[in-house]
């Protein structure tokens, strides 16, 4: 058991609330030493070793008589006077350069610092820095910057905190899983100091997993014939591609009579590309909406109702994909979970706000209230990366209400969109798939969850410009299976997070 000191009574929850995240992260038991801890005049059972979040010298006797000790030291640039002020988050990062490298990162961005030259000392049984941690994790997971900032550049259409605007992307870290690199520094201090520390393993026999996602936002594609011959004149003057376009129209005339033949319902194509290699996803379904970005289909068409039997009988989640002003609405978002409820047979699920539309803490206060099991929008919709610095289920903090939420994130990682369409990325085929490659790669160093998604209508076999990227869905496929991850649904891949050890 690690035991933990907090001197910091004013900002006790949001320290307690970090150390209690690592503590999950890590799978070790800690110990939150108390007042009564502090003012025994008896012996303590103190812990084998333990970290000191230090604001003075005013408890510098107890901390002298705990034995193994890291000493993280607050900067007092978050948790202070300009606490939830637009001034207290920083316009640049510092980087501190390892002596020896931890899970192939060879320094530690620190986001909040005191001026000083960072370091890290070790003496005897005792290690100090004045990295300050504690406030970088607070920082990315409580999605600090959007809520103090509030500032929407996306357009006025989506009204999303852009990529651009993040820290993270204005640093160039927004690629690098930066919480993570932080816990594996202080498991690295901690280990220095009892080597007999041992930390819980999530998957079994696999290092990592991935959790994939498809938001199904469309079922058909020819929802008239006048779509139908607009698609076929765009294959055949913009695209030079005659025989594409004639094969388009007379798959129109098949869709009427086979609504499978549709180039949108690519279900069993994905059901059977991901059974192939053992793993199961998440489609998160529409049921709602009032907008033009709503409503391509009807929840309860039978056909809808038919396709969630038959995912749910094969072992894949069917969760919420809310609508386009569910994000900020307890009424819709109620109501479309209603709507759900009455076609899944699974009582627990998870949800994805559409077009990525999120509102810190907001959305994640009405999903609470509505017991959806997690959340997985948070990615940037304009940029791949780790939006919250982290590739691990967490539990957000809501930096209003001065609380933990009650709902799980699972992190999204990369979206088809953000890579392929030119608005954002705009990646080649080659080098998407060498991107991907490359997060994946980060997010097993930290045995975390790859989270991906992939929308059903993105395997549009008559659209040149899409379905050429559904080799870089394959080849994402098997090198996830060839690096033996578990993949699994969001339900799934959370559940056995939640249980590990067991």
């Amino acid at each position: 058991m690690v035991g933990v000191f907090i001197e910091n009574n004013k900002f006790k929850k949001q320290i307690k609330y970090v150390f209690s995240t690592v503590s999950e992260i890590l799978g070790i038991e800690i110990y939150f030493y108390t007042d009564n801890d502090i003012n025994l005049n008896t012996e303590v059972d103190f812990c084998n070793v333990n970290i000191v979040y230090k604001d003075s010298e005013k408890y510098l006797s107890f901390i002298d008589k705990l034995d193994k000790k890291v000493i993280i030291e607050n900067s007092n640039k978050l948790f202070s006077q300009r606490y939830l002020e637009a001034d207290s988050v920083p316009q640049s990062v510092r980087k501190y350069n390892l002596d020896y490298n931890i899970k192939n990162k060879k320094d530690i961005i620190s986001i909040f610092s005191d001026d000083a030259e960072l370091f890290i000392k070790q003496e005897v049984n005792k290690i100090t820095s004045n990295i300050d941690i504690v406030s970088d994790i607070f920082f990315m997971l409580s999605r600090y910057e959007e809520v103090v900032l509030n500032y929407k550049s996306d357009d006025e259409i989506y009204n999303r905190f852009s990529a651009k605007e993040s820290l993270a992307y204005k640093n160039n870290f927004l690629d690098r899983p930066i919480v993570n690199e932080q816990i594996e520094l202080i498991w690295a201090l901690l280990k220095k100091l009892d080597n007999s520390l041992v930390r819980k393993h999530y998957w079994g026999d696999n290092s990592f997993a991935a959790c994939f996602t498809h938001d199904v936002d469309w079922i058909q594609k020819y929802t008239n014939l006048g779509r139908a011959l607009k698609d076929s004149v765009k294959l055949l003057v913009k695209n030079k591609e005659i025989a594409l376009s004639l094969k388009n129209l007379a798959n129109y005339v098949k869709s009427k009579s086979d609504y499978k033949e549709d180039p949108y319902w690519t279900f069993e194509y994905i059901m059977d590309l991901e059974k192939r290699f053992g793993f199961t996803s998440t489609f998160y379904f529409m049921t709602g909406g009032e907008t033009s970005f709503d409503n391509k289909y009807i929840y309860n068409d039978k056909r809808v109702i038919d396709l969630i039997d038959n995912l749910e009988r094969d072992g894949f989640e069917c969760g919420y994909h809310g609508s386009f002003n569910s994000y900020n609405d307890y009424i819709k978002m109620k109501d479309e979970k209603i709507n759900l409820d009455s076609i899944v047979k699974s009582e627990e699920y998870g949800i994805r706000q559409h077009f990525l539309r999120f509102s810190a803490p907001f959305t994640w206060r009405i999903q609470e209230k509505l017991g959806f099991l997690y959340d997985c929008t948070l990615s940037f919709a304009d940029s791949e990366g780790f939006r919250c610095g982290i590739c691990h289920p967490y539990k957000p903090f809501d930096i209003l209400e001065n609380r933990v939420l009650d709902i799980w994130e699972i992190p999204l990682i990369v979206m088809e969109t953000s890579i392929m369409d030119s608005r954002y990325s705009g990646y080649g085929l080659d080098e998407a798939t060498e991107k991907v490659k490359l997060l994946i790669n980060q997010v097993q160093d930290y045995n975390g969850v790859f989270t991906l998604l992939w929308h059903n209508s993105s395997f549009d076999r008559f659209n040149p410009q899409v379905s050429r990227w559904n080799g870089v869905y394959e080849q994402i496929m098997i090198y996830l299976h060839e690096k033996k991850c578990y993949g699994s649904n969001g339900r799934d891949v959370l559940k056995k997070y939640i249980k590990r050890g067991e």
